[in-house]
């Protein structure tokens, strides 16, 4: 399918049913896959969301849906290149409706460069690009994170980390690259998931490998300890 915009599973879908939709969009963006509606045979039923490639070789699969689902609870899903496919599995007992789906295409995720960001009481969140859907191959981003409340200290707490081998995450003493490491996570690794600054202000350095491998990072941070 070269035309973004909705299309569905025949309803209800036939038995034994081996079905696929590939998704193609223009070169150097990425696509967005979101479900408008499910309904398939629980745990016997299934469709699956592939990303990054034309066949099962090239690609990742990244979801397993089966079930009656609301759709809103459904993650909105992005591929980390311009491919995706859709597919229908099902026996040859009972059929449902099946699903229906809206995908676009997106303009590349490119490195996001440096996002200042100012810590409070009150805990905020970073997370990765795509963050739970899989990690971005190649990023190269940076979080500059300040206190600038009495307490002058930023504290970081590492929530999920899943950035394949390779990757890494890293947290600076201070705003500058060159400044102390305070921790460094790879893979999914996370043997010290609270950090502290002794200075205002931590650096967040994550860099990707070139495969997709892995569903990011997420973290809180406040101002203090």
């Amino acid at each position: 399918m070269m035309t973004p915009g909705v299309f569905q599973s025949a309803s209800p879908y036939k038995p034994n049913s081996a079905c696929r939709w590939t998704l193609v969009g223009a070169k150097r963006s990425r696509l967005q896959l979101k479900f408008k509606a499910l309904d398939t045979e629980n745990n016997l039923d299934e469709v699956q969301v592939w990303v990054g490639g034309k066949t099962e070789a090239t690609a990742k699969m990244v979801a397993r849906l089966s079930g009656t689902e609301d759709a809103n609870m459904i993650p909105v899903f992005y591929s980390p290149n311009n491919y995706m496919f859709v597919k229908l599995m099902s026996d040859n007992a009972v059929e449902k409706k099946g699903f229906s789906a809206e995908w676009k295409a997106q303009l590349s995720v490119k490195n996001a460069g440096r996002l200042d960001l100012i810590a409070t009481r009150t805990k905020q969140y970073i997370k990765s690009a795509l963050y739970p859907t899989m990690v971005l191959p190649g990023l190269r981003e940076v979080w500059v994170i300040r206190a600038e409340g009495l307490r002058k200290v930023v504290s970081v707490q590492i929530e999920d980390l899943d950035i394949g081998g390779g990757s890494y995450l890293e947290i600076r003493d201070g705003d500058k690259a060159a400044a102390p490491l305070l921790a460094k996570f790879e893979g999914s690794d996370v043997s010290t998931s609270i950090v502290v600054s002794t200075s205002d202000a931590v650096r967040l350095y994550l860099y990707t490998q070139q495969q997709f491998n892995g569903k990011g990072f997420k973290c809180s941070y406040v101002d203090g300890e």
